[in-house]
């Protein structure tokens, strides 16, 4: 039993000593960078507001097909099905949660939003590992994601609104952990609940303090 707990431990080790490490770096996706400043509640994000945007005159949105935008120095290696599926489901999350308070359109007209994102990085969870050492200890492997979003005037082209931040798993996402894009789906799931809480009425109470460099 003495020797079953030090391969776990072990194996604890190993794993976490090796989990890739997500950052914001410059994808070279967004528009601009110069403009996206520390979120003022989260040190993984930063955001760019158009205070001038008036969001209700936004009525419909328009989603394009998620980029999935790696950078040569990432940490990502999965198949091409894969990266079809999380673009997918990103895409999904977009239009779902969006077109709670908007209608959903495939045009781009005065009225609309147009919404662009992008994987640009991302770490997956090992399923087998977890389910052995959940059994002793807790989960050991964790994934994550890093995104880049931005909402832009679709007559105009003017982006209104960016989101550019990464999510790390952690012991407190068990369940997430059994999943190989767990983490992945938690990171996107976040993200596009934030870009969208800032295309609300409630934007002008957003506020984002102290530029903060994309490497950060």
């Amino acid at each position: 039993m003495k020797i079953l707990w030090l391969s776990v431990l072990g194996l604890c080790a190993l794993f976490q000593a090796g989990c890739a490490t997500q950052h914001n770096a410059e994808s070279g996706f967004l528009m601009n960078y110069s403009s996206l400043k520390a979120a003022p509640d989260d040190r993984h994000e930063l955001v760019d507001i158009n205070p001038k945007a008036k969001w209700a005159s936004y009525k419909l949105v328009q989603v394009e097909p998620v980029a999935m935008n790696f950078c040569p120095k990432c940490s990502a290696k999965i198949s091409n099905d894969e990266r079809g599926y999380v673009a997918d489901y990103f895409e999904k999350q977009l239009k779902t949660v969006f077109g709670k308070d908007r209608m959903v359109t495939n045009t781009c007209t005065e009225g609309t939003i147009k919404i662009r994102a992008a994987v640009t990085d991302l770490d997956t969870s090992s399923t087998l590992v977890n389910l052995i050492a959940a059994a002793l200890v807790w989960p050991v492997d964790y994934g994550g994601v890093t995104v880049e979003m931005e909402a832009v005037d679709g007559k105009t082209g003017e982006r209104i609104a960016a989101v550019a931040g990464y999510f790390e798993g952690s012991p407190v996402e068990v369940i997430s952990s059994f999943f190989k894009f767990g983490h992945t789906r938690l990171g996107i799931d976040k993200y596009v609940r934030n870009l969208h809480k800032i295309t609300t009425e409630d934007a002008a109470k957003t506020t984002a303090t102290s530029v903060a460099p994309p490497g950060t």
